[in-house]
């Protein structure tokens, strides 16, 4: 008979490993049996769940360490979403438009051309007017829209579609910088412009005789260059090089895409033309001297017509230097003790001079208005507006046209379109193309040139 190697110790030879082992064994027993309590105390429906629960698992079970990592990752990188998601709504909630717009002005990232951004200034800020006060999360493409209509002078699709630009460029850069969640005037597009023509013989011929002087100039150069009016307006006497009658822009259209500046090719006609306005310049130039003269002899108090027309010839100031420096003071005439024989007619200064006047002069433009002052983008829409209402040009006609004249002839005489771009200022062949199609689509030069392979074979 077999007998137990392992047989129970006596009562006299339990060894000390056998007590702890005793002790730790009741001790989790203890707990178990505490835990079942305040479950089933806590929810005394769970009572047959609890008694049925496994026992809990030992202490030295191994422990996929790399899986708990894992999922406590995911649980913060949930949590994290979650928490940026709030955030932004709560700043898309709480943000205004005219923080937006205070941001953006103050930044003033993408800063280019003076004359676009104080365009861009004022569009935000008759918008910030409109719309200010209300939330980025209260904003749709109708606030947008709404805008656009009350603003009747804006008729034209090239005008809205700049103004649109404008607040697009504003809000997308708030988006950037996180500012706001998202575009809240998206889908509002302006409609496409009609694209331009060249100008005719009889239009250009007809704008020659119903403008003033200083205009004929500036779309004689127009006509001979192809240049942008932006170019022309801008054009100073030191970009001129009279040795290889080039001109060289530093500021045009195409600066900050191609980096390089602009050339301008001078025919002998425009030679001619930029020679005698510089002999003639100094006429221009003088009428400062004259006006600060003449703020000198009006300062101290009014004088009569008589008393300046003495004074003036007496120095050598003629009649029309003074009545540019008249008219550049805002001088006021007043009839002083009755239209009788003994009146007499005396000069008086209403107000400050402009600051222009009295400063020292700048760099000369070259096409200047008859208010001495260079051209720019208002003061051209203005003039053609005039014409407009004067039935002198119709409604489609634009000074653009002139450079697409030169484009056409250009393409139609078979330059290379390489040529082409660099007379006009492309930064991108596929610009120069548009020609091309415009110049494809004219029937009677296609019919001419059928006519010569005809003859030809």
């Amino acid at each position: 008979m077999k007998t137990n190697k392992r047989a129970a110790p006596a009562a006299g030879n339990v060894g000390p490993d056998d007590g702890a082992r005793a002790g730790r064994s009741v001790a989790r027993s203890v707990r178990k049996r505490k835990s079942i309590v305040s479950l089933i105390e806590a929810n005394p429906e769970d009572r047959a769940a609890a008694e049925a629960a496994p026992p809990a698992a030992s202490t030295s079970a191994p422990v996929d360490v790399g899986a708990l990592l894992g999922a406590l990752q995911g649980q913060l990188e949930e949590t994290r979403k979650q928490l940026l998601e709030m955030m932004t709504k709560r700043d898309a909630k709480d943000i205004t438009v005219n923080q937006v717009i205070d941001a953006y002005l103050a930044e003033r990232p993408d800063a280019t051309d003076p004359e676009v951004m104080q365009d861009r200034v004022r569009c935000l800020q008759g918008f910030a007017a409109a719309c200010g006060t209300k939330r980025i999360s209260e904003c749709g493409p109708l606030d947008l829209t709404a805008y656009l209509k009350s603003r009747p002078g804006w008729r034209s699709a090239w005008t809205k579609g700049k103004k649109i630009e404008h607040i697009r460029r504003c809000f997308r850069w708030a988006m950037f910088v996180k500012l706001i969640r998202e575009y809240p005037f998206f889908g509002v597009k302006g409609s496409r412009a009609p694209g331009g023509r060249p100008m005719t013989d009889d239009e250009y011929r007809k704008f020659l005789r119903n403008t003033p002087a200083p205009f004929r100039r500036f779309l004689m150069f127009l006509r001979w260059t192809g240049c942008r009016p932006s170019e022309a307006s801008r054009l100073r006497w030191s970009d001129i090089d009279w040795t290889r009658r080039i001109v060289t822009l530093k500021e045009h259209k195409t600066a900050k895409k191609s980096g390089v500046p602009r050339v301008l090719l001078l025919p002998p006609v425009i030679v001619k033309l930029l020679r005698w306005q510089e002999r003639n310049r100094d006429v221009q130039r003088d009428w400062k001297a004259t006006a600060k003269w003449l703020y000198g002899m009006l300062r101290n108090g009014p004088m009569s017509v008589k008393e300046i027309t003495r004074a003036a010839r007496a120095v050598g100031i003629t009649d029309r230097r003074l009545y540019l420096a008249r008219d550049a003071l805002g001088v006021q005439y007043k009839r002083v003790g009755g239209w009788a024989a003994k009146g007499h007619t005396v000069c008086t200064l209403t107000k400050d001079p402009p600051a222009e006047v009295l400063q020292e002069d700048g760099p000369d433009f070259v096409f200047l208005n008859w208010k001495r002052h260079p051209w720019n983008k208002r003061s051209l829409a203005c003039l053609l507006a005039r014409l407009r209402r004067r039935k002198v040009i119709v409604k489609g006609m634009r000074l653009y046209g002139l450079r697409h004249r030169v484009a056409t002839e250009l393409v139609r005489r078979g330059v290379n379109l390489k040529v082409v771009a660099s007379i006009l200022g492309h930064s991108q062949i596929s610009t120069t193309m548009g020609y091309v199609k415009a110049v494809g689509e004219d029937t009677n030069l296609l019919l001419s040139e059928l006519q010569k392979v005809d003859n030809g074979a």
